[in-house]
């Protein structure tokens, strides 16, 4: 795979080259069947811990993309949320941010594509971090329950520079995949890391270790609420462009 962008398109984040066959191994089937399954819940999630297995696990798969992932204590949490509260508050203040959230969720998103008003919440959550404002509440039903016993960490890598921001991408993939084989919840936060402000706040949290690309909860879902509608996936042919060799 060559991950860095093509200097005449700098859009180009990578590009895969398929050199033989071979037989699925059954952990990559295993993922292969959690694709199917996998979704973003933004309502509160049971009171209870992840194992304690699990963080060690994702840290070792953030590994393999040459990233990292800190888990924050609950000062740090409360520090990500009042980032993430600024950024959000900024965000709305902001006429060409308002209009680029509008394009991709409610009803003037693309058909195929985004996040429709089945998956965004009826109101506010009383959960530590926020949850995203998208400018206009859903139809997914909310309820009053906290998440003291959730999981907060920071997906981040050892450079700010595309080939590190496409390693964070592949990281988070295979650590959401991993999460929903587990039946644990991973609700991604990217608010904080958007403006340049918050950014920096948020990478002061990481002590210098590395910069943040992305804030995570993970949590054990709630099965009383059951299952949070799954949102809509473009077909292979408007993501990937094959070209014969």
């Amino acid at each position: 795979m060559r991950l860095l962008p093509q200097p005449d398109n700098p859009l180009h984040l990578a590009t895969i080259t398929a050199i033989a066959r071979a037989r699925p191994v059954p952990d990559a089937q295993r993922l292969r069947q959690a694709i199917e399954v996998r979704h973003t819940d933004r309502r509160p999630p049971k009171q209870q811990p992840i194992p304690t297995d699990v963080m060690p696990l994702l840290q070792a798969t953030a590994a393999t993309h040459l990233s990292g992932l800190q888990p924050l204590d609950r000062d740090k949490v409360l520090e990500l949320a009042a980032a993430i509260t600024q950024a959000q508050a900024d965000e709305t203040a902001d006429p060409a941010t308002r209009r680029e959230l509008d394009t991709w969720t409610g009803t003037d998103r693309h058909s195929g594509a985004g996040i429709p008003d089945a998956n965004i919440l009826t109101g506010p959550t009383s959960t530590t971090v926020p949850n995203r404002d998208f400018g206009h509440i859903g139809t997914l039903p909310v309820n009053d329950q906290h998440d003291d016993a959730a999981t907060y960490a920071i997906l981040y890598g050892y450079a700010d520079d595309p080939r590190a921001w496409l390693r964070a991408g592949q990281a988070l993939s295979d650590i959401w995949l991993a999460t929903t084989a587990m039946n644990i919840a991973l609700l991604p936060f990217s608010a904080a890391v958007e403006p340049p402000r918050t950014r920096e706040l948020v990478n002061r949290l990481l002590i210098g270790i590395g910069y943040a690309q992305l804030a995570i909860r993970l949590a054990i879902p709630d099965p009383t609420q059951g299952d949070a509608p799954r949102t809509p996936r473009l077909p292979t042919t408007e993501t990937i462009e094959r070209v014969q060799p």
